[in-house]
């Protein structure tokens, strides 16, 4: 049952957006399962944690309707999932980085992003706030500012170190199709980084409202590059 203090416009999107991220994530998955290629699995992993984080954000208030104790700890879980998929988000970056002396950077990104998450799940749960329903149904989370920006400016750093380096590769890429798909692969980089700022920040309910746009945008670029014709024939091939 949904009560007056649940977000429904946030909800439905979380809702429909968790469920894209299962289906990309089950294409990726079955594409590594073709394939052998074990960067397909590690990509498989990250989409799949977030999708666990959609669900964790979106179940609470669908299923025990808004109680702040619930939908509180249902943030707190998607952000572990967030944190997991930047995670393994790191050598994926790395391993489509041409740029050796850029590699020696893997090291410190995964130890600032591990520690960002130490801290922004440590401060969450110390001082545990419940979200907050805007007059227009959408989610202001209402968390400590400190575990907002940390978690915000994290997914802004990997998001733009996945959008160099699949926007850069793309332009070395010869086939078309291919060379579309990575550079769209980057754009949903950049697109989570500004989602992390958005969302993770969010003060006012116009600001979720443009982040869960962006999200969904995301969502149907993901299933737009690997729905395409020419990359399920390739995957036959692969």
């Amino acid at each position: 049952m949904i009560f007056e203090n649940t977000p429904l416009f946030s909800t439905l999107i979380y809702l429909i957006g968790g469920t894209l991220m299962f289906f990309i994530t089950l294409l990726v998955y079955l594409s590594y399962r073709r394939s052998g290629h074990k960067i397909q699995k590690l990509i498989a992993v990250i989409f799949g944690c977030v999708t666990g984080h959609t669900f964790a954000f979106a179940l609470p208030f669908a299923l025990a309707g808004g109680n702040p104790f619930w939908s509180g700890w249902g943030y707190i879980i998607g952000i572990m999932f967030v944190y997991f998929a930047m995670i393994f988000a790191v050598p994926v970056i790395f391993f489509f980085s041409e740029n050796t002396s850029f590699h020696k950077l893997e090291i410190p990104l995964l130890s600032l992003i591990t520690i960002n998450g130490v801290l922004a799940l440590s401060i969450l749960i110390l001082d545990f706030r419940p979200p907050l329903s805007s007059e227009f149904g959408f989610v202001i989370w209402n968390t400590n500012p400190i575990a907002g920006w940390l978690t915000g400016l994290s997914g802004m750093i990997i998001g733009s170190s996945w959008f160099f380096v699949f926007y850069r590769n793309s332009r070395y890429v010869q086939d078309k199709h291919k060379r579309i798909r990575m550079a769209l692969m980057g754009v949903t980089g950049i697109l989570f980084g500004l989602i992390a700022i958005l969302v993770y920040t969010s003060e006012h309910g116009l600001q979720t409202a443009v982040g869960h746009i962006l999200f969904l945008l995301s969502c149907f670029i993901g299933l737009g590059i690997y729905l395409t014709p020419e990359y399920a024939e390739a995957q036959k091939n692969a």
